[in-house]
């Protein structure tokens, strides 16, 4: 396909239009649509940025077009969220009539995500290695204490902003945690953010009770059961709990099939003990409570306990060794040195 230009069909005077090159290959593809790299051109100054554009599929259901459609509604502009520009529908006819193409155009994010640079993996979808993701992977392996709760600072930032706008994230993951070459840390993809104002009103657009949200290894209790009325910015926290406590472990707190990651989200206490720091152990239990009440209640909350954290070191069994070698030559040298005087 040739490059092509769009602009809205559902505004009179629309100021942008956008240019996609679809030759280039994809950002990304996922089960709604395909994300490519365009441009937003604005018609009265001249002016263009780069941007990403998700031209979504034919055909879906009208409940999802409308997520979509309120996906790019929540427009914060702040440094740790991506941000939200536009929603535009475009109209070409066929013989059979009109066909209505949609499209989410957001900030465009040349980066890695939290979950690739965890595996070592510090280039872009392009093959650029970012720099920023280069120095701080260096700083997660010689001070994984120190970087965890960096990241996690970061995450609770952009959730204050999404929690005060009266939204809840609902998938926080390391894959939804992108570590840019402009050295930010953002948190993308809305695609499941439920307004706090949303209520089960039967239109078809509110999040069905019962309806699993999120991924289970990350997910708050309520979330796996769909339990909607209880989605609130303490399923988010719980979320950063677990990836506060997958970056100083290395691994999930549950494991197996995702139906029994499920039953231990919901039953089983997150296994803490293994935590070595005693500061971050005490928030990482607290922030994964089962119950809402007894987490943190807020972003800021969370942040208060982070900052009350003491670093723990914590020397090697090869670094014990040495020291302990060390201290009984000494020993040895102050015996024999007493005796020859």
């Amino acid at each position: 396909m040739p490059v092509i230009e769009f602009k809205s069909c559902r505004e009179q005077n629309p100021r942008y239009k956008y240019r996609v090159d679809t030759d280039l290959a994809p950002l990304g593809v996922g089960g709604m649509g395909v994300v490519y790299q365009g441009k937003q051109i604005d018609l009265v100054t001249n002016t263009g940025r780069d941007v990403a554009i998700k031209f979504l599929k034919p055909n879906l259901n009208p409940a999802i077009i409308e997520r979509a459609r309120r996906e790019a509604d929540i427009r914060l502009r702040t440094d740790n969220l991506i941000e939200m520009i536009d929603f535009v529908e475009t109209e070409h006819l066929s013989e059979s009539g009109p066909i209505i193409h949609y499209h989410v155009v957001s900030e465009l994010i040349p980066g890695v995500s939290l979950l690739d640079l965890l595996q070592g993996k510090l280039c872009d979808s392009k093959g650029v290695e970012i720099e920023y993701a280069k120095q701080l992977y260096q700083f997660y392996q010689e001070r994984p204490e120190q970087f965890a709760i960096f990241i996690t600072r970061k995450v609770l930032n952009g959730l204050f902003v999404l929690h005060a706008n009266n939204y809840v994230h609902r998938d926080i993951d390391p894959s939804n945690i992108m570590i840019t070459n402009s050295r930010q840390i953002k948190i993308i993809d809305f695609g499941v953010a439920k307004s706090l104002h949303e209520k089960n009103n039967g239109n078809g657009l509110a999040t069905k009770i019962g309806t699993f949200i999120g991924k289970p290894a990350y997910s708050a209790p309520e979330l796996v059961s769909g339990d909607v009325p209880n989605h609130k910015p303490a399923s988010d926290l719980y979320s950063v709990g677990i990836m506060l406590y997958v970056m100083m472990t290395g691994k999930l707190p549950f494991s197996g099939s995702i139906t029994e990651i499920s039953r231990k989200v919901i039953s089983e206490p997150t296994p803490v003990k293994n935590i070595k720091n005693g500061s971050l152990r005490k928030i990482i239990a607290k922030a994964t409570e089962k119950s809402l009440k007894k987490r943190y209640a807020s972003s800021a909350e969370f942040l208060v306990a982070l900052d009350s954290v003491k670093s723990e070191t914590y020397p090697s069994k090869k670094v014990f060794i040495t020291i302990s070698i060390v201290v009984a030559i000494s020993v040895i040298a102050g015996i024999i040195l007493g005796t020859l005087i």
